[in-house]
C-alpha cells in the first residue's frame, strides 16, 4: 500500500526524512533520497529547492545502514567493513568525508572514483597517495589535494610533478614541497619565488 507523507516545503531533506521514519516506519540512516536523475540528495537541501514530487525513495539494507552510521563518526571504521560495503560508493563518500584517509580501504574502483577521490584530497590533501594512477596523474585532480597539503605532492605521479600549475599550488601552500617537483620546475624562476615567499611568511609569520 502507498503511504502519504505530509510535508511543509519549508522543511529540510533531513526533517522529510524524519516524518518518513515516523510515517512509514523506516529509520533515517536506512532512507536514502534520490532525484530524477539517481544523485543522492543531501540532507540539508531544501525541500523546496527540489520538490518532493521529483524525488523516490530507496531503503538501504540494515546492515549497510549501520556501516553509514559508524563511517560517519570516524571514516577509518571503512577498515573493519566488509568488501561489498567498501564498494558502497555512498559508504565509502560518508568515510572520506570524515577522514580522507579512509580512501585506502575503499574498493580499486572507487580509489579511481573522481567524485570520491576528490572529496578525500579536500579532507586531507595526503590522501592522493590512495588514488588511482590515472587521478595521481590527473594535474586539475592534483592541484586540489596540493592546494590542501602541499607536501601531498610526493605522491603525485610524473605527470602532474611536470605540470606547472600544480608545482605553484603546491610551493605557495608548503615551500618544501619544491624538492618533489620536476627536476625542471625546481629551477624556474617564477616557481622559486613562489617558494622564496612562502617560506619567508613561514619564518616571518606573515609579516611582510
Amino acid at each position: 500500500d502507498l503511504e502519504v507523507v505530509e510535508y511543509e516545503k519549508t522543511w529540510r531533506f533531513r526533517e522529510l526524512k524524519e516524518e518518513i521514519a515516523k510515517s512509514v516506519g523506516i529509520p533515517v540512516r536506512e532512507q536514502r533520497l534520490l532525484s530524477d536523475d539517481g544523485d543522492d540528495i543531501e540532507d540539508g537541501e531544501l525541500v523546496a529547492s527540489l520538490g518532493a514530487d521529483q524525488l523516490r525513495l530507496v531503503r538501504r539494507p540494515s546492515d549497510r545502514a549501520t556501516w553509514l552510521f559508524k563511517v560517519q563518526r570516524d571514516g577509518l571504521q571503512l577498515a573493519r567493513a566488509p568488501e561489498e560495503t567498501r564498494a558502497c560508493k555512498q559508504v565509502v563518500l560518508a568515510a572520506v568525508e570524515q577522514n580522507g584517509q579512509a580512501l585506502q580501504y575503499a574498493s580499486e574502483s572507487l580509489r579511481g572514483d573522481r567524485k570520491v577521490a576528490l572529496a578525500a584530497v579536500r579532507c586531507d590533501g595526503f590522501a592522493v597517495e590512495h588514488a588511482s594512477e590515472t587521478l595521481r596523474n590527473d594535474a586539475e585532480f592534483v592541484r586540489i589535494a596540493v592546494a590542501r597539503n602541499g607536501l601531498a605532492l610526493r605522491h603525485a605521479g610524473d605527470g602532474a610533478l611536470r605540470d606547472f600549475e600544480v608545482v605553484r599550488a603546491a610551493v605557495a601552500n608548503d615551500w618544501r614541497a619544491l624538492r618533489h617537483a620536476a627536476g625542471v620546475l625546481q629551477t624556474d624562476p617564477q616557481i622559486m619565488l613562489v617558494a622564496a615567499r612562502a617560506r619567508h611568511q613561514e619564518l616571518t609569520g606573515g609579516d611582510d
